[in-house]
């Protein structure tokens, strides 16, 4: 696997940046209860234009908007290592595996994954807010909507859009 930051990968990082601190965005992207639009971009990882630099552009993109957080480094380091592993597994999935069921199939997957490591480890742990299973449960249905239904539709035009033009 080659691993490369490009031009696409820098302008999905900023992107991501741009969904998660920019207002109205912003009041939904941290805290338990939570919907981080800028998720969707991690499925950019199932198209084959944009492959590994998806992966490395929602991992930065991730870093810097954290940097916003109210949870400190430690949210810069958890949630852009989960944003790696998610779009990883998406990228993985999607070379092995084709169709939509694969797509959300590795949607759900990367949900779970943020899901855990956010819910538990961030806000339960590192801010102490009780009921982690709650957490990790109101962190799913964010990134359900993120990555699951936006992303994946999202994934799914960008590619025939592509295939178009190609």
């Amino acid at each position: 696997m080659k691993f490369r930051l490009g031009v696409k990968g820098m302008i999905i990082a900023a992107l991501y940046v741009a969904l998660t601190v920019t207002p109205p965005l912003n009041a939904i992207s941290y805290g338990p209860i939570q919907v981080r639009i800028s998720d969707a971009l991690l499925m950019l990882a199932a198209i084959e234009y944009f492959g590994l630099e998806a992966v490395l552009g929602v991992t930065i993109g991730c870093a810097i908007a954290n940097i916003a957080s109210m949870y400190g480094p430690p949210d810069i380091v958890v949630g852009s290592i989960a944003n790696l592993i998610a779009s990883l597994l998406i990228y993985v999935i999607s070379r092995k595996f084709k169709g939509i069921l694969a797509r959300v199939l590795s949607a759900i997957a990367a949900s779970l994954i943020i899901a855990v490591l956010i819910g538990y480890t961030i806000l339960h742990i590192i801010a102490g807010i009780p009921g982690p299973l709650m957490l990790i449960a109101s962190v799913l249905v964010g990134e359900i909507i993120a990555v699951v239904i936006l992303g994946t539709m999202l994934s799914i035009v960008i590619e025939r859009r592509l295939r178009l033009r190609m």
